[in-house]
């Protein structure tokens, strides 16, 4: 996004509506370069993955000590997760930022996510280490599973029972 009215409020909103990056002008043609340049490197391949996992994916990018920023988007909120050197040390959804935030895209069931160009966030609201992090989150996600298909097999064994009583216990 480009604008001749720069302000934070404009720019957490760019941010939050998935804008690849924010230029105030008169731009700086320096700052434009590098941005262009960090963009199209042409010594690295670039393409689109599906069918991966986002836990999957971060954990990739801990592995890997990248540095970038994820945005995360399930329709109906956008997340930004800032990773340094495979590190996350930033995350926001909405208004609210750091743990809450990162633990609020891991409960999401499911949406879109896509590497941005990295952008510095204006503070670090995350120091829990990323491993921890997402075993946390995977540990999260399958106690939930597990509740889920808990309550859903109590319900059919409800359902059965009642069933067995609107016929008074007798069988078929």
């Amino acid at each position: 996004m480009t604008t001749a009215f720069g302000s934070v409020t404009t720019r957490e909103r760019s941010r939050k509506v998935g804008a690849v990056s924010y230029l105030e002008k008169p731009l700086d043609l320096d700052v434009l370069v590098g941005f262009l340049d960090r963009l199209f490197q042409p010594s690295r391949f670039m393409g689109r993955v599906s069918d991966i996992d986002l836990l999957d994916y971060l954990q990739l990018i801990a592995t890997t000590r990248k540095t970038k920023t994820i945005l995360v988007d399930n329709r109906h909120d956008v997340g930004r997760l800032v990773f340094e050197h495979g590190q996350i040390v930033h995350a926001e959804c909405g208004d609210i930022t750091g743990l809450e935030a990162f633990n609020e895209m891991m409960y999401w069931e499911g949406g879109v996510f896509s590497d941005v160009p990295y952008e510095p966030p204006s503070k670090h609201t995350i120091e829990e280490n990323t491993a921890y992090l997402l075993m946390e989150a995977a540990r999260l996600r399958d106690e939930r599973t597990y509740e889920e298909m808990s309550m859903v097999s109590a319900d059919a064994i409800k359902e059965v029972s009642r069933a067995d009583a609107g016929r008074g216990g007798k069988e078929g």
